[in-house]
């Protein structure tokens, strides 16, 4: 089972994509197999996979700086805005249809399924998985990462990284929490970074 960082913050655009990102490369250049993953993204620019399919251009960046191919597995959910109060939402890179907020705040538990499939796949394939979350823990809208972190086992907690902005209103950090024990990288690994 892959180790897990989230990268969390008190607001939304504090850096948690070049963050994840940073982290994917560092945890690439250690040895480690690593993967990012954002269980929803909101974004209006998208990019098409070798197989057709839509995924956040974050969650691709991530993925380059870890090595590896991008994945649908790494951001199950996509909503493209379409006006001030609806989205094209994509699901596992295909188009599910368009929906306005209200529907999809209504709709979105029914989705858990296919994030909690995706983030285990990649949990199949990596060492450790650079978890980013959407917008802001304390925000109740950004709630998309909650069934995830519930669905962690005790064995494998999640840990947790906060970021604030500098805004009057903003949290301060209040814990850096550190991966637990990683496992050593296998011997065949290249470590040459």
């Amino acid at each position: 089972m892959a180790k897990c960082i989230m990268i969390q913050g008190t607001m939304s655009n504090v850096g948690k994509s070049a963050i994840a990102a940073g982290l994917c490369r560092v945890f690439k250049q250690d040895g480690y197999k690593v993967a990012p993953f954002k269980s929803q993204n909101m974004a209006l620019n998208s990019f098409i996979t070798e197989e057709g399919l839509e995924m956040g251009r974050a969650q691709v960046m991530q993925a380059e700086a870890a090595g590896i191919k991008p994945s649908v597995l790494m951001n199950p959910i996509l909503l493209k805005p379409t006006n001030d109060v609806g989205s094209q939402v994509i699901v596992n890179g295909e188009v599910l249809g368009n929906m306005s907020a209200r529907d999809y705040f209504k709709y979105k538990k029914k989705l858990v399924p296919d994030i909690l499939a995706a983030y285990h796949r990649l949990e199949e394939q990596a060492d450790i998985i650079v978890i980013e979350g959407a917008g802001s823990q304390n925000n109740p809208w950004h709630s998309y990462s909650r069934p995830l972190r519930r669905s962690q086992s005790p064995g494998n907690q999640c840990r947790w990284l906060a970021l604030t902005g500098s805004d009057s209103y903003s949290l301060p950090v209040q814990s850096l929490l550190l991966l637990p024990a990683l496992p050593e990288p296998a011997p065949s690994q290249d470590h040459s970074g």
